[in-house]
């Protein structure tokens, strides 16, 4: 696949959802969309059309063109909107991404995927007016138009020296007009090529051709679409038929080039292209606005900065971040060594190495952070596809959108969120006639929010259903033998077991539940994160469920303790502030809870819990951590201070390993393993509801 096409596909893969979240909108609130919105729809679609065109997708050309019709009668006002035809609509993006994916993989497409699409458009011509019809004819036939629609026209393209390393092929340009015009003549010129055994291989990629096209019977459009890629950055111009005589004058003049301007005007006369003769100054540079006001101009507006976007594949950036955390090992190793020198110079320059590696860090993870709007408004059809297949009306409310997080982490989660919002459907909302006999509103809501929260990202999914059924989660847990019939649980503890392997409440199986397999996986894979799951729920009034991740998983701030002779890393993030262990409770180690300030601070002896032994010092410290709204005490032997943490995964061998979520190489060569606080804080709390029960019975 070419880069020309896999640009084209990552673009038209965006212009796709955005044609579904407008399709959406469209039908859920028809009111509430502007023209600019079906504007938007429209040039969506039309772009697709073009740009598949320039880079010979003819069967995305051939489908799209009648969407971009019904689009165009859409913000014509001459075809209205219902429900039939917004379903259709959805239908026929998602064949166009269907024809996507099949030039992605560079697969020509099915013979049943080809007759699915013309059944689709069988359904769509009818809908669409006579002068649709019309238009389509016309673009059938390009050969044929109105005087009008088409012209002829002499094109100059000085294609940019960047042109192949970008991957557009001009070869493929010529191609495509032909196909939707009369190239009467074309001329490719190759005179500023040097010969092969002069270019420098850093120049072997350079483009330096120019090309002059003659054309019939060309659409403007058409044109424009042929030259989207190429007029960006080349040097674009055209000339009509009807153009005035000082169209190609007021061209040259504009060049900043005079022995271009110069070059141009001699060959065009050759080739009998000029219409007038001009004179160019080969001393002046003349332009259509005196250069020095022009730069006055500019002088005085502040500088803007370029805005440009630049794609890459992934794993280019995964590997920048994976080099910039061995970077980081070698700086902390360099570090090391000049402590032990003694050399307050070294200790210096290695300290400005320091931060310049800091700001790289930062700067590189930044790379790495997206929204998770992109993924939750994915889920406006997803929403709308369950609903209409459960027979309820569903609004999807989406919050936070602009919440960042890793993009790693993001193609990590969207199954979890899959499941949970079919399951909120399907087991949380009520029908309509439910909803209205127990007083709420027709339609449910279903909340996607996302937000920030000490060092961590958290996402909730909430509905206003009808919450967990308490009893039927007991009873069905009794029956599969997860708990004894006598057991005294608390509402968390039995919320809880929905999370059990194989655990469900469905009376029946369906496409979307009742196997027992979902909710199990969900808080396996947010675990495997080292994330957690929550869950929150009201009879009558709705369930949450609560996911709280790291932002990333490559390298992050830590704080630093020693517990014996062992190192621990303790996410920064989560660190509230650092206390001195009361003498008297040093060696008490019954004692769990601390009073401060006021407030019962539980707290975990570390040393206990790994098996280090008895206490390096009878000084030790409390590391006061949060996570979400649990705070907890970590008894320490000594504080380390801040490091910069580069996460390694810990291998198969460790991986059932409690409290520990990675390990960290330090500039000495040891090994500091990185505490997992959630899990340490879940372990307490649970061993201390152990204790209570055991303590009540």
């Amino acid at each position: 696949m070419s880069e020309l096409v896999a640009v084209f596909l990552t673009e038209a893969r965006e212009l796709v959802e955005q044609l579904e979240r407008g399709v959406l909108a469209l039908e859920k609130s028809p009111g509430e969309v502007t023209a600019e919105d079906i504007n938007a729809m429209f040039r969506a679609a039309h772009t697709i059309k073009g740009s598949a065109g320039v880079v010979g997708l003819d069967h995305v050309v051939h489908f799209t063109h009648l969407v971009e019709t019904a689009f165009e009668q859409l913000r014509s006002n001459k075809l209205v909107v219902d429900r039939s035809l917004s379903q259709l609509l959805l239908r026929c993006n998602d064949h166009i991404a269907s024809l996507l994916h099949c030039a992605e993989v560079s697969a020509e497409p099915a013979a049943n995927l080809l007759q699915a699409g013309d059944a689709l458009l069988n359904q769509l011509r009818p809908l669409l007016q006579q002068s649709a019809q019309s238009s389509e004819n016309d673009i059938a036939s390009p050969s044929v138009g109105s005087a009008k629609q088409k012209s002829s026209c002499h094109v100059f393209l000085k294609l940019s020296a960047s042109c192949f390393t970008d991957g557009l092929d001009p070869v493929i340009l010529v191609r495509y007009l032909r196909q939707h015009a009369a190239v009467c003549r074309e001329y490719w010129y190759a005179g500023q090529v040097q010969p092969l055994t002069q270019i420098a291989p850093a120049q072997a990629e350079t483009c330096q051709l120019m090309l002059d096209l003659l054309m019939e019977d060309i659409a403007e459009a058409t044109l424009l679409e042929a030259l989207e890629f190429i007029r960006q950055d080349s040097l674009c111009a055209i000339f009509n038929h009807d153009s005035p005589v000082e169209a190609q004058q007021l061209f040259l003049d504009s060049l900043e080039s005079p022995a271009l301007a110069q070059e141009l005007k001699q060959r065009w006369q050759a080739l009998g292209l000029l219409k007038v003769p001009v004179e160019v100054s080969a001393g002046t540079t003349p332009s259509l606005l005196p250069r020095s006001e022009t730069k006055a101009e500019n002088k005085n507006q502040p500088r803007q900065i370029d805005q440009r976007m630049m794609r890459l594949p992934a794993y280019k950036l995964d590997t920048l971040v994976n080099q910039l955390g061995e970077l980081l090992i070698a700086t902390a190793t360099l570090h090391e060594h000049s402590r032990q020198f003694n050399n307050s110079d070294l200790t210096e320059r290695v300290q400005q190495v320091q931060q310049l590696v800091d700001d790289i860090q930062g700067s590189a993870l930044q790379l790495r952070m997206v929204q998770i709007g992109e993924t939750f408004n994915r889920f406006q059809r997803v929403v709308h596809d369950i609903a209409a297949e459960l027979g309820k009306d569903v609004h999807l409310v989406i919050e936070g959108a602009d919440a960042e997080l890793d993009k790693s982490m993001v193609e990590r989660i969207s199954d979890p969120l899959m499941h949970l919002v079919r399951n909120a459907m399907d087991h949380g909302l009520e029908s309509a006639s439910e909803r209205i006999a127990a007083g709420k509103s027709a339609h449910g809501s279903l909340l996607l929010r996302a937000y920030h929260d000490c060092g961590s990202i958290v996402i909730e999914i909430r509905d206003d259903g009808r919450g967990i059924n308490r009893d039927k989660v007991r009873q069905k847990a009794i029956s599969q033998g997860l708990i004894s019939a006598g057991a005294e649980l608390t509402l968390r503890q039995i919320d809880e077991l929905i999370f059990e392997p194989g655990f469900s409440t469905a009376d029946t199986v369906s496409n979307l539940s009742g196997r027992g397999v979902g909710m199990d996986v969900v808080r396996r894979n947010i675990e495997a994160l080292r994330g957690t799951v929550d869950i929150s729920s009201e009879p009558g009034a709705g369930t949450q469920f609560q996911l709280r991740l790291p932002l990333t998983l490559a390298i992050i701030d830590g704080f630093m303790v020693r517990v014996g002779q062992s190192r621990f890393v303790i996410p920064l993030d989560m660190v509230n502030e650092c206390i001195e262990l009361p003498a008297d409770m040093a060696l008490d180690t019954d004692a769990g809870y601390l009073n401060l300030r006021g407030e019962v601070l539980p707290f975990i002896f570390l040393n206990q819990m790994f098996g280090l032994g008895a206490a390096a010092s009878d000084r030790r410290s409390i590391v006061v951590v949060r996570y979400g709204k649990q705070s907890a005490g970590l008894v320490v032997d000594q504080l380390l201070g801040e490091f910069q943490t580069v996460i390694k995964p810990l291998g198969k061998l460790f991986q059932f390993l409690q409290g520990i979520s990675g390990s960290s190489i330090l500039g000495s060569g040891d090994i500091a393993l990185i505490l997992d606080i959630p899990r340490l804080v879940q372990i307490h709390v649970q061993a201390t509801e152990r204790q209570r029960t055991t303590t009540t019975i």
